[in-house]
């Protein structure tokens, strides 16, 4: 959906990740931030980390006590689903920049027999196409090298 979007209010830092709850990487909050202020759309955009829930509440039990108003008990951090987050964690995903992005291509021979039946059957040449589908791959050269002499093998 291209929907202009002019903020992006993240009410977590944290996600689960299948596993266990761990703190968004650069990328994961550049992805997500990157939705405000969409291009052709505004000219900027605006990205909001609020303070957890349990926080907030404190704070307000706080001055709810330098009022001298009782104050029912503090709140606790979640023990599930949460790993925990400050101003400098916002900071930090906002400035580092992303990990650099790695290939994970692997040649099989699955993938080897289809290109080579698909191209035969349109009366093209397989090998070429392998040899294209290695070359337009993202893997560093010296994958890429290893993939031309996985292609050849089959020559």
């Amino acid at each position: 959906v291209n929907v202009p979007i002019r903020s992006v209010l993240l009410t977590r830092l944290c996600k689960f990740n299948g596993r266990d709850t761990t703190l968004l990487q650069p990328r994961e909050f550049l992805q997500i931030a990157g939705r405000a202020g969409r291009k052709g759309f505004d000219d900027r955009g605006e990205v909001v980390a609020v303070a957890p829930d349990w926080q907030v509440a404190n704070r307000e039990m706080a001055e709810q006590m330098k009022r001298g108003q009782d104050a029912p008990k503090w709140r606790r951090p979640p023990r599930r689903n949460y790993k925990h987050w400050t101003r400098a964690t916002f900071e930090r995903l906002r400035t580092r920049p992303p990990a650099p992005l790695r290939s994970h291509f692997n040649l099989g021979m699955s993938q080897v027999l289809s290109v080579l039946t698909g191209a035969s059957a349109r009366g093209e040449d397989g090998m070429d196409e392998l040899r294209r589908l290695v070359e337009s791959s993202q893997c560093s050269w010296r994958q890429q090298r290893l993939l031309r002499r996985q292609v050849e093998a089959f020559a």
